[in-house]
């Protein structure tokens, strides 16, 4: 099954979960409300693992070469190992197994975030350390251990109340992947209000080639540029994620280090923004929160979380009646 549609069901059952009705659940993915009806009865009870595991079994043949990989390559350090996608090829030949067809979209995923490297795999990584695929050159990739493959927003954080001010035809036409974050981010000044300075768009689906690992093709999803209060200048990279996706440790390092390369004569600030709630409002229509976080990484490509915040992009009446009972005794 594909990734999107197991995406979907996920979504569905956790909104079900919180209590919404199926129409406003069907409404919200795009479906009819008698797949999510069937959705829930199939695969209502069971966990995540157990329903990525049901909808998105991994090919045994991919776990095998993988596994003999590792086997040739890593000595057990901490170093990791580089490796070229042709020993995929040559291996399957050793083992005498058709590799397969999706082998190539599997690494591009693993290296964006979208998937995960199969259990046997990340068994082989020290404990408290997890396998990064950090590109090197030209069908070159890198395997490092590192803390963590992923950076998840904080689910107990409060938003904060924004002005939506995306146009309401972009707000009607906008489909709900990484750009629709992009936009809403980039119409209600997301990044400006997060770094409290004065920031532009420079340039979107930037590709380039960075040094650092090897002269690999890297493609940031999005640069701006900054200035502050004290005439400091910024290159700021933002990853986006939409509902489902995570945000990748991989595309946070490679998006500083691409930004630190090119930009060296600005302060790299690296940000992932994901829309992390969707809300239907009776007369209001579609309530977007936005997690925002700001990253960084050392030189040994371990991620840490700097600042997070999470937006809640309302109509304005909704921020009026806010400021109306501000101005009230007991809120001071």
């Amino acid at each position: 099954m594909p990734a999107a549609r197991l995406e979907e069901i996920e979504l569905a059952l956790n909104e079900l979960r919180s209590g919404k009705p199926h129409a406003d659940v069907a409404r919200t993915i795009g479906r009819s409300a008698s797949t999510v009806k069937q959705w829930q009865r199939k695969f209502g009870d069971l966990t995540p693992d157990e329903l990525r595991s049901t909808l998105a079994p991994v090919d045994t043949r991919y776990i095998r070469i993988m596994d003999k990989l590792f086997q040739e390559k890593w000595d057990g350090s901490q170093a990791g190992f580089v490796w070229d996608r042709d020993e995929l090829s040559r291996i399957s030949n050793d083992l005498n197994i058709i590799p397969p067809k999706n082998l190539g979209d599997n690494i591009y995923s693993i290296r964006h975030g979208r998937e995960t490297l199969p259990e046997p795999i990340l068994a082989l990584a020290p404990e408290g350390k997890t396998w990064l695929l950090l590109p090197h050159g030209k069908s070159s990739y890198n395997f490092v251990l590192a803390d963590r493959a992923f950076l998840d927003p904080d689910p107990s954080k409060r938003p904060i109340k924004i002005p939506d001010s995306t146009p309401q035809i972009v707000a009607r036409y906008a489909k709900r992947d990484e750009q629709a974050v992009l936009a809403r981010i980039r119409y209600c000044r997301l990044v400006d209000i997060f770094l409290g300075m004065a920031s532009f768009q420079l340039q979107s689906h930037m590709r380039t080639t960075i040094a650092r690992f090897n002269g690999a093709q890297t493609e940031l999803d999005e640069i701006y540029v900054g200035i502050n209060g004290s005439r400091a200048q910024f290159v700021i990279p933002v990853q986006a994620k939409s509902r489902g996706e995570r945000i990748g440790a991989v595309q946070i390092v490679t998006d500083q280090f691409t930004c630190q390369e090119k930009f060296p004569d600005m302060i790299a600030r690296t940000l992932a923004a994901q829309t992390i709630h969707v809300e239907e409002i009776e007369q209001v229509g579609q309530i977007f929160t936005i997690a925002i976080i700001e990253a960084a990484t050392d030189d040994s490509y371990n991620v840490t979380k700097i600042r997070e915040e999470h937006f809640k992009l309302v109509p304005s009446a909704m921020i009026s009646l806010f400021m109306r009972l501000w101005k009230l005794p007991f809120y001071h």
